[in-house]
C-alpha cells in the first residue's frame, strides 16, 4: 500500500500537469515510478504512467511517452490477469455447481407434424 507521501507526490504531478508544468511533473514521476513499483499497487501504477504519458506527450517527447502507454497497458493487464486467476477457481465451481444434467426431452405438441 503506497504512503501518505507518494500519493502526495502522485497528486502533485497531477497538479503540476494541470499548470503546464510539464518537465517538474516528470521529474517527479522518476522517483514515484521507481517506489510504486515495489508495492505490487497496479491501479496507482497505471495512473502514474498515465500521468507520465500525459507529461511527455505535452512537450513533444514521444519515445518517451509511447513507453509509458505501452507499460500502462502491461500493467493494466497483469492487474485483469491477477484478478481473473484469483476468480477463476471460485467461478469455476459456481458454474459447475449451477449446472445441471437434464436428461429430458422437449415436450413434443400433439398438432406437431413431422
Amino acid at each position: 500500500m503506497p504512503t501518505l507521501v507518494q500519493n502526495s507526490i502522485r497528486e502533485l504531478t497531477s497538479r503540476y500537469i494541470d499548470s503546464e508544468q510539464y518537465r517538474t511533473a516528470l521529474s517527479s514521476t522518476d522517483g514515484l515510478l521507481k517506489e510504486l513499483k515495489q508495492f505490487d499497487d497496479k491501479i496507482i501504477l497505471t495512473e502514474v504512467y498515465m500521468l507520465e504519458s500525459r507529461a511527455a506527450h505535452a512537450i513533444q517527447n514521444m519515445p518517451r511517452a509511447k513507453v509509458s502507454l505501452h507499460l500502462n497497458r502491461v500493467v493494466y493487464k497483469a492487474d485483469c490477469v491477477d484478478r481473473i486467476d484469483k476468480c477463476s477457481n471460485y467461478r469455476q465451481f459456481h458454474l459447475l455447481s449451477s449446472i445441471t444434467p437434464s436428461f429430458s426431452r422437449p415436450a413434443v405438441r400433439s398438432n406437431q407434424r413431422r
